[in-house]
């Protein structure tokens, strides 16, 4: 067993993985408000809190942040596992002297990041990273372990579809409209009935407002299709896999409509390392669409047909227990972390 030190950039992320690392046995703590304070967009609820009140009743205020830490609680943990950042693994080398140091990435490196760590010449750390598709960032500087981001088929699951509308989850998407493919998702969806949810998307016609973690799911079960809008530069993103596990049938850009939205803009390699049209066998368990056109049909045909609906969504299910299930990537971080 071991004591690991979780520094997180994503807090649904954060906790899924605090939740996976707890069942395998080891003491987890997380430098965030996640363990402490009520979080909107993650559900805490599952997390074993039992570590984290051992540690209150030998520190009086725990750190929150990275800058906090000091070399007293340091020395509790043998672990420290780094979300995305590796630049503070190097710049706190004498802080980590002795313990095992993984950079875990979620999907946010372009060929510059990739620059910078094959610059780094004596790593004091290993790298695991989120998707294969990592591979095709130009100039890729390696990885130790290769273990995606996970979901619980237990906990998704049982759709129904009954609600005959485009469910998409997505935040702030008006601030970075190239980012998300916005233009491409409104014109995708246009003349269906698209229902979004997430924060800061006022101005946006289809928008719900936001959703609590416990409604996500019962969203996900009652919608007759998902369009994954997807935001680069990931290889897949949570709620694509969350929409998949639950048996929802999936509609997301093709690899064509990505190179098409990012031609000449900051995001224009990010379609190299683009997994989904890869997971998703189109038309048989999910839907990868290249234009409005194509979009138009496979969201036409999946509010007509529930039989044919049905299908698709039980087979994406499958793919997603087969790649992104718990046990699957339970598995892998048991192997990786060797206990």
């Amino acid at each position: 067993m071991s004591s690991i030190l979780y520094l997180p950039a994503h807090s649904v992320l954060e906790c899924d993985e605090v939740r996976l690392l707890q069942s395998l046995g080891h003491n987890v703590y997380t430098v965030s408000s996640l363990l402490s304070q009520k979080e909107p967009f993650a559900d805490t609820s599952k997390i074993d809190t039992t570590y984290l009140n051992t540690l209150r009743g030998f520190h009086k205020d725990l750190p929150q942040s990275r800058q906090q830490l000091t070399a007293a609680f340091m020395s509790l943990f043998d672990t420290v596992i780094s979300v995305h950042d590796y630049r503070w693994l190097q710049e706190n080398r004498q802080l980590l002297t002795g313990k095992r140091c993984i950079l875990r990435t979620i999907g946010q490196y372009l060929p510059s990041h990739e620059a910078e760590l094959r610059g780094i010449t004596e790593r004091n750390f290993e790298v695991v990273r989120y998707s294969p598709a990592e591979q095709n960032i130009q100039g890729y500087a390696g990885h130790d372990a290769i273990i995606r981001f996970y979901k619980d088929p237990d906990e998704y699951g049982g759709w129904t579809g009954e609600t005959r509308a485009i469910l998409c989850f997505g935040n702030t998407l008006l601030r970075r409209p190239s980012q998300v493919l916005l233009s491409f998702m409104l014109q995708a969806t246009a003349g269906f009935d698209l229902r979004l949810y997430g924060g800061s998307n006022e101005g946006l016609s289809a928008w719900r407002g936001k959703a609590k973690p416990e409604d996500m799911v019962s969203l996900y079960k009652t919608h007759a299709v998902y369009y994954s809008h997807h935001t680069l530069p990931a290889s897949y993103t949570l709620s694509f896999i969350e929409a998949l596990m639950t048996g929802t049938p999936v509609v997301a850009p093709g690899f064509k409509a990505l190179v098409n939205a990012t031609l000449g803009g900051g995001f224009r390699d990010a379609a190299a390392f683009y997994e989904v049209p890869s997971i998703v066998e189109n038309g048989k368990s999910g839907y990868t669409v290249n234009s409005v056109e194509e979009a138009h049909a496979a969201f036409a045909l999946v509010l007509a047909d529930q039989k044919a609906a049905a299908a698709i969504g039980a087979a994406g299910r499958r793919m997603a227990i087969s790649l992104f299930g718990i046990e699957t990537v339970r598995a892998q971080w048991q192997r990786f972390l060797g206990n």
